[in-house]
């Protein structure tokens, strides 16, 4: 009423305002379509994009201006994540993310599960046990393997195992090559990185520090930790790496595969 009072035509302007935003919202959103799809990556070419969904080439994103990055920021998240930044988001990644390009910083987000890593903008996966895909299940929750206080642990079944206190599991599977000996995960030990690992990436390959080896693999900062497993004082397994070379079982023999989820990826 007050805004009639001032202005009688208010509510018929608003209402052909209305019209003609309905009428330009689906031109927008199909050159939206358009431009995020020539903006997004595939698994190769994002050098490590989550299985959420393809990057996005931050670098030419950041060519755009303002109101075209916003635009095709939200329209690329939403198709990945099922719902829309807000706009105090989009306003601050649109201002925020192009000097991080240019700087070639890395950067993350987890309120929004995003990541900035070697000019592509990447979805961060959900948390473990949250999908509904089967990935998860047969989590051992009330039996939770507790490392003790020198890292001690043992797994003597296939499945989802809680290494508490390290906030994720060790997810282990049968497989036909490429994973480890059962018997190596007998008396496993789970240790945080103290320097002066050596890791080897393939048989034939020499040993490596695993800072050059996570550099080498394009591993951001955010994926480096995680328990290192040692058998020993073998190191059989580090997460985003997988398993040292020198550990491989033969092939044909039963063997496991490792892989470390982490809460929130």
């Amino acid at each position: 009423p007050v805004l009639e009072a001032a202005f009688p035509q208010a509510e018929a302007c608003l209402a052909a305002s209305a019209e003609r935003v309905q009428d330009v919202l689906p031109v927008v959103d199909a050159w939206a379509e358009g431009l995020v799809a020539s903006l997004q990556l595939d698994d190769a070419d994002a050098d490590g994009a989550t299985e959420m969904g393809p990057g996005l080439d931050a670098e030419r994103w950041a060519e755009l201006s303002g109101a075209q990055r916003r635009l095709a920021l939200a329209h690329w998240y939403r198709g990945w994540r099922a719902q829309g930044l807000s706009a105090s988001w989009l306003q601050r990644l649109a201002h925020e993310v192009p000097g991080l390009v240019y700087r070639q910083h890395a950067a993350q987000w987890p309120e929004i599960a995003l990541a900035l890593y070697r000019g592509v903008l990447r979805p961060l996966g959900p948390t473990p046990g949250a999908r509904g895909d089967g990935h998860g299940q047969g989590l051992k929750g009330s039996a939770a393997l507790l490392a003790g206080c020198d890292g001690a642990f043992n797994i003597d079944t296939p499945g989802d195992h809680v290494l508490a206190p390290w906030h994720g599991v060790l997810r282990v599977t049968e497989v036909a090559q490429g994973g480890v000996n059962p018997e190596l995960l007998a008396h496993a030990r789970a240790l945080a990185r103290c320097g002066g690992e050596q890791f080897q990436m393939g048989p034939g390959r020499p040993p490596r520090a695993l800072k050059k080896q996570f550099q080498s693999a394009g591993v951001p900062e955010w994926r480096r930790t995680g328990p290192l497993i040692w058998a020993g004082d073998q190191l059989v397994f580090v997460p985003s790496l997988g398993v040292d070379a020198r550990c491989l079982a033969p092939q044909g023999s039963p063997q496991w595969g490792l892989e470390w989820v982490a809460e929130g990826t």
